[in-house]
């Protein structure tokens, strides 16, 4: 396992549903090439992302800026962080369906 490729899983909750969260976190993490996935759950929206430890935080410290105008993050708590192995492909960031 690489501790420098990680992946992250958090739970968003707010007004994160029904607001264009999930494309526009979607087109983020697609620019800043990081993989994993988005889903909306009972009361949350479920992330996961994949990549260098640095462009995940990164992703993170700058994501409260860049939602959409109609979004509102009230909480980011994160489940599980877990290193990846360092041969393991990036996996293209998807959008899941409903849980």
């Amino acid at each position: 396992m690489d501790p420098s490729r990680i992946r992250l899983t958090c739970d968003c909750r707010g007004v994160v549903q029904g607001v264009g969260f999930r494309p526009a976190l979607y087109r983020l993490a697609c620019q800043a090439g990081i993989g994993g996935s988005i889903q909306n759950r009972a009361g949350a929206v479920r992330l996961v992302l994949e990549g260098p430890r640095s462009a995940v935080e990164d992703f993170l410290a700058r994501l409260p800026a860049r939602l959409p105008p109609q979004a509102r993050l009230e909480s980011l708590a994160v489940v599980e962080t877990c290193p990846l192995p360092a041969d393991a492909a990036p996996s293209p960031f998807a959008i899941l369906e409903s849980a």
